[in-house]
């Protein structure tokens, strides 16, 4: 298959934004000749709608190719004391935090672009998501790379750690680059401090963003 890694995870980053629900564990992706399966584990059966967001994160990720390739996904309920299984060299575009840190390989680029910046950003958010976590923005001034960090309520002495192991994890990613992280705290549904700060990198399911 004719499709870089960074493609599809670019692709996937879009696609995801706000289709992600606190029953959602992970997201892999299995990669097979001309066609991409994309993987949504949840804690607990998806609901219509959970199912339906899956459907639309595919349409989503087919549109953003230009060859010939075919996307399907797959619904798999898979509770939290069972691991996310990786297999056939699956790609995983997005996992949950639950109470560890995950073994991650640092990927190193040689370009600071938006695709390597927005690609860093995903590695680095994997298993550190809390439920709690509205939304990621990043901006890039100059070298200094800064990450906001939205959420709905008080932020946990936790959750101020994971911020920091997101933007450390993402400026390793390149050679010369600062960071520092940004966090406040805005309860749903109010979003328009949040159109201010950057591009996004994760936004979770919220239920008024479906006609926003």
């Amino acid at each position: 298959m004719n499709i870089s890694i960074t493609d599809i995870r670019c692709n996937l980053q879009v696609a995801l934004l706000g289709a992600v629900t606190s029953n959602l564990r992970a997201v892999t992706v299995t990669l097979l000749e001309k066609k991409l399966v994309l993987n949504f584990y949840y804690e607990n059966e998806p609901t219509e709608n959970e199912i339906d967001l899956a459907q639309v994160a595919s349409t989503d990720v087919l549109s953003g190719f230009t060859i010939l390739i075919s996307v399907e996904e797959q619904q798999i309920v898979l509770p939290q004391s069972e691991s996310i299984p990786l297999k056939n060299k699956d790609l995983l575009v997005y996992h949950r935090y639950e109470g560890h840190f995950l073994d991650k390989t640092t990927t190193f680029f040689k370009n600071t672009t938006f695709a390597t910046i927005n690609m860093a950003s995903q590695i680095a958010l994997l298993g550190n998501v809390t439920s709690n976590l509205r939304a990621v923005l990043v901006d890039l001034i100059e070298k200094n790379l800064t990450f906001y960090f939205y959420y709905d309520e008080e932020i946990s002495q936790e959750e101020v750690k994971l911020s920091e192991v997101v933007m450390h994890d993402a400026i390793l990613c390149f050679e010369d680059l600062t960071g520092n992280v940004k966090r406040f705290v805005v309860p749903e549904p109010e979003k328009k401090s949040f159109l201010d700060n950057g591009s996004s990198v994760y936004w979770r399911y919220e239920e008024y963003l479906i006609d926003d």
